[in-house]
C-alpha cells in the first residue's frame, strides 16, 4: 500500500519498505532515499544540491515539480529547472509492484556541455567505504579523479556534503551500486543505457573518502560539442532489494 503525503513544500511517498521524499530547500527540491530496516527508518541516499553561488552544479536544479498518479500502484514526479547555461526537465516514477524508482533525466544547453551538469550525486554516511566486487576478491577503491563534463578533478568538483546517520556500505558490482547496512543489501542503483546518450556509469567520490555515490554521464563533452547545442540524458533505476 503507498502513502502520499502532498504539501506546498514537500511531497512523501513511503510503502512498507522505502520512502521517497522531495523537500524544497531554497530555490531548488532535494530528494531523499529512506529504506526501513527492522523497525528503523535508515536514510541511505540524499541529493546533494549544494549552494546557488557554487560555480558548478553537483545535481541537476529543478525548481518546479508536478506529482502525478497515472495507474494503481504507480506515482510519477515531473520535474522542470534551470541554472546558468542549462536547462532540465525529468521524470521520477515509482513502481509499488517492483519497489523501484526510475530516473530519467535531461540536461539542455545551447552551446555545448560546458558548465552543463549531466550527472545526479547523492550523500551517503561520512563513515561510508566503497569495495569492488568485479574481481576475484574485495578491495578497496583507490579514489582517482574522476571527468567532469564541468571542468577539472571530478573529486574536488563535488566535494563533500553533512553525514547521513546510516551507517552504508557501498559495493560496486559491474556497472551497480548495492547499498548495504550491517551487512544486508538493501538498494541496488543501476544505470539504464539511452540510445543517442553518452554511456551513463555508477561512481563513488569524495575528498577524504567516498561519501557520495554519482550517477549519469561523465564524458559528455567532445572536442566538437563546446559550440553545438547539447541534449544529454540519464537514466537509472533504484530497486529496493527485498530481505528473506
Amino acid at each position: 500500500m503507498i502513502e502520499l503525503i502532498k504539501s506546498p513544500d514537500a511531497y512523501q511517498l513511503r510503502d512498507g519498505l522505502c520512502e521517497l521524499s522531495f523537500r524544497l530547500v531554497g530555490d531548488r527540491w532535494q530528494h531523499a532515499l529512506t529504506v526501513r530496516q527492522g523497525d528503523a527508518w535508515r536514510p541511505l541516499l540524499v541529493s546533494d544540491e549544494g549552494q546557488p553561488g557554487d560555480e558548478s552544479l553537483r545535481t541537476p536544479v529543478f525548481q518546479d515539480l508536478r506529482c502525478e498518479e497515472p495507474g494503481v500502484g504507480i506515482v510519477e514526479y515531473q520535474l522542470m529547472g534551470q541554472s546558468g547555461p542549462g536547462v532540465y526537465s525529468g521524470a521520477v516514477r515509482y513502481s509499488a509492484a517492483d519497489r523501484t524508482l526510475d530516473f530519467d533525466l535531461c540536461g539542455r544547453a545551447r552551446s555545448g556541455t560546458v558548465g552543463l551538469c549531466t550527472f545526479t550525486t547523492y550523500r551517503m554516511d561520512e563513515r561510508a567505504r566503497a569495495i569492488d566486487n568485479r574481481r576475484d576478491c574485495q578491495h578497496e577503491i583507490p579514489l582517482t579523479p574522476n571527468p567532469s563534463p564541468a571542468g577539472g578533478e571530478g573529486n574536488k568538483i563535488l566535494g563533500t556534503g553533512g553525514s547521513l546517520e546510516s551507517c552504508a556500505i557501498s559495493n560496486l558490482e559491474g556497472n551497480a551500486a548495492v547499498l548495504s547496512l550491517e551487512g544486508i543489501p538493501l538498494l541496488r542503483v543501476k544505470p539504464v543505457p539511452i540510445a543517442g546518450s553518452p554511456a551513463s556509469e555508477c561512481w563513488f567520490s569524495g575528498e577524504e573518502g567516498p561519501s557520495q555515490l554519482v550517477v549519469g554521464c561523465c564524458e559528455s563533452a567532445t572536442p566538437d560539442s563546446h559550440q553545438k547545442p547539447a541534449n544529454i540524458r540519464w537514466r537509472y533505476r533504484i530497486t529496493v532489494i527485498e530481505q528473506p
